[in-house]
């Protein structure tokens, strides 16, 4: 499990949350998370297998907005780290997934809502700083990493570069 850095330890260079009655370790404190702390919502989670019976419980899930964030600021971490061999294209097919999938308006309200948040303004910057960097423009790293996803199909670094750039207008308006 992770957790954002929040989660109820003061030192920055904490690595794992403070849970009790769990151990630590239990869950590793995740920079990018922050703004599911402010964008999520309730959902009923219900069991994958019939035979359990009907157990369901109600979560907390974060917000498309608050996924976005964390999907890109994983991406941007480890362009950043120069370690190509974490860099996965399937994560830039999330954030083309979650661009596609989610009515725009929802995204704009969303990363509008995190600037007003003290725990998720900061990291959504960050995050439209990393979309604005490797994400605009076909020959883009993340639209290029999307598209090899898939087989490197144009269209879809196509796509993501275009959705990029409207989202990246409208939150900037």
């Amino acid at each position: 499990m992770t957790v954002p850095h929040q989660s109820n330890r003061s030192g920055k260079s904490a690595r794992s949350a403070y849970i009790p009655p769990h151990r630590n370790g239990v869950a590793r404190i995740t920079h990018g998370l922050e703004a599911a702390i402010l964008d999520h919502e309730p959902m009923r989670i219900a069991s994958l297998d019939p035979d359990a019976g009907p157990r369901v419980y109600q979560l907390a899930v974060a917000g498309p907005a608050a996924l976005l964030v964390a999907k890109l600021i994983k991406l941007g971490e480890r362009v950043g780290q120069g370690a190509p061999e974490r860099i996965h294209a399937k994560d830039a097919l999330d954030v083309l997934r979650i661009l596609q999938a989610t009515h725009y308006g929802t995204l704009v309200a969303g990363l509008r809502s995190h600037r007003s948040s003290e725990y998720a303004k900061s990291v959504s910057e960050d995050a439209m700083a990393y979309l604005t960097a490797y994400g605009r423009g076909t020959g883009a790293l993340f639209a290029q990493l999307a598209a090899e996803a898939v087989g490197g199909d144009p269209v879809t670094g196509a796509s993501f570069a275009a959705l990029a750039d409207r989202l990246l207008a409208a939150v900037d308006s």
